[in-house]
């Protein structure tokens, strides 16, 4: 008798493999959103630091960006680049009511995540499951480069991207395929508490207490809960979120300090200053100068 997960992780394989053979044939549709406005609030979007990868099973979801709009159907896949605003809306279709599954990054996991709403709502995760291996870094690399070459397009663009696209499909289903090696049980709780993090974290007011407060659980609870699944605190793990999301925006010459102070939810210069340097080991301005540094060696 198969497990839930083992169900799930079929699916998954199926979908995937599905859509590798689209690419192989050239035939799957891939949305790429133009990489515009990266990290700026906009209303009724949100924005994560880390990319995400869509693949829709049945029903259509409604992607709005700040400069662009796009409708994922059944069989599709989209891209949501690192930073970039978006909302969506899922509807029922011919193929079946909403559903799609949703494979997002961390440092050494990724994690794959399914989707489902009523008509004209913000899908929502269901299910999750956790792939702990040292190829999720290779598989977010495949996807950080393709961004690159939507953002700065060459005559060969499209070549490089349909070969990064076919690599990371492809990895993707090993990591599947090897389950029993890469699985990593986690708690449904923890994923989506994580899911908020990403997608709150320019957010001051994100904590243990509004997170609990949106997984109708204690603060405790929450914390004994994240502890166990993650291996960490939620506290901690929100500042090491909020202090990588610096560093990406540090790369970025036109912000100030201050700026990236508050886009990454820190209340003032002063506490980012001093997390920055707990975190790393040096400050931020150190480390956006060595940066200059090295791009000009």
């Amino acid at each position: 008798m198969t497990s839930p997960f083992q169900q799930r992780n079929l699916s998954h394989r199926q979908i995937v493999s599905d859509y590798l053979d689209g690419l192989l044939a050239e035939k799957n549709t891939l949305h790429l959103p133009p990489v515009s406005q990266l990290r700026k609030r906009v209303r009724c979007m949100h924005f994560h630091p880390t990319p995400e990868v869509f693949l829709q099973q049945s029903g259509t979801n409604k992607f709005r960006c700040p400069d662009s709009a796009f409708d994922l159907q059944a069989g599709e896949a989209a891209i949501i680049h690192a930073g970039l605003p978006h909302g969506e809306s899922g509807y029922a279709d011919s193929n079946g009511p909403f559903h799609n599954i949703v494979i997002c990054f961390g440092q050494s996991h990724l994690n794959v995540l399914e989707s489902e709403c009523r008509d004209g709502d913000s899908p929502e995760v269901r299910s999750g499951d956790t792939y702990q291996t040292a190829s999720a870094e290779l598989a977010l690399g495949y996807i950080n480069q393709i961004t690159h070459q939507t953002s700065h397009p060459n005559r060969n663009s499209h070549l490089h991207i349909n070969g990064l696209l076919r690599a990371f499909f492809a990895l993707l289903l090993e990591i599947l395929e090897n389950a029993e090696t890469y699985h990593k049980p986690y708690d449904l709780r923890v994923i989506r508490a994580q899911d908020l993090i990403s997608s709150e974290i320019s957010n001051p007011k994100l904590s243990v207490r509004f997170l609990s407060d949106r997984l109708n659980c204690s603060p405790d609870h929450f914390t004994r809960l994240f502890r166990q699944y993650a291996d960490t605190t939620p506290n901690h793990y929100i500042r090491k979120q909020r202090i990588q999301y610096a560093i990406t925006l540090l790369q970025d010459p036109s912000l100030n300090l201050s700026q990236i102070a508050w886009s990454t939810g820190f209340t003032s210069l002063n506490y980012f200053s001093r997390a920055f340097k707990d975190e790393m080991g040096y400050s931020a301005s150190e480390y956006r100068k060595s940066r200059r540094g090295s791009q000009l060696t």
